[in-house]
């Protein structure tokens, strides 16, 4: 009977924890919001890229050329975006370096850290690195502002919405 208290309390007591918060939150990251990743303007030197969470996530699903890559294909940055607590980072190549037009996306998910990079080369085509999950785990409209099937998609969805909306009335 000991036995069966002692196994029915251990349990218990397990089965009631709740599980671990995250270990490390991003949310400070927030306040790169409307900023531009990179500012070589100002002493010292900001760049969104080399803050060590976001420099190791890049490094560890891109490998140097792919790494190179992207921060040529951001030449020509936006200020930092909030979407979907999502920071959206949109930049292009330099079309003054003489290298073929890319553009770029990176998104970085404020509370866990995922980040996920997209670069469309000239043709059309997107190449998608993720640190976890896939790329059709972010919000429609995120990945809207560089895949051109997912903005149809998202187009019709709102389009779809509206007239639901106007019919209703």
């Amino acid at each position: 009977m000991r036995l069966f208290a002692a196994l029915l309390l251990l349990s218990l007591v397990g089965f009631s924890q709740t599980p671990p918060a995250p270990t490390k939150m991003f949310s400070h990251l927030k306040s790169w919001a409307n900023e531009y990743p990179i500012n070589n303007a100002v002493r010292p030197r900001r760049n969104f890229f080399k803050l060590p969470e976001i420099d190791s996530s890049l490094h560890r699903i891109l490998d140097q050329s792919q790494y190179k890559r992207l921060l040529d294909a951001m030449g020509l940055i936006s200020p930092i975006d909030v979407i979907d607590q999502y920071l959206v980072i949109k930049g292009v190549t330099n079309p003054h370096s003489g290298n073929d037009s890319e553009n770029s996306l990176v998104a970085v998910r404020l509370y866990n850290g995922d980040i996920f990079v997209a670069i469309e080369g000239e043709d059309g085509h997107v190449d998608w690195y993720c640190t976890a999950g896939k790329y059709t785990d972010l919000p429609d409209k995120i990945r809207a502002e560089i895949d051109p099937e997912a903005a149809i998609e998202w187009g019709e969805r709102i389009a779809a919405a509206a007239r639901a909306k106007i019919s209703k009335r």
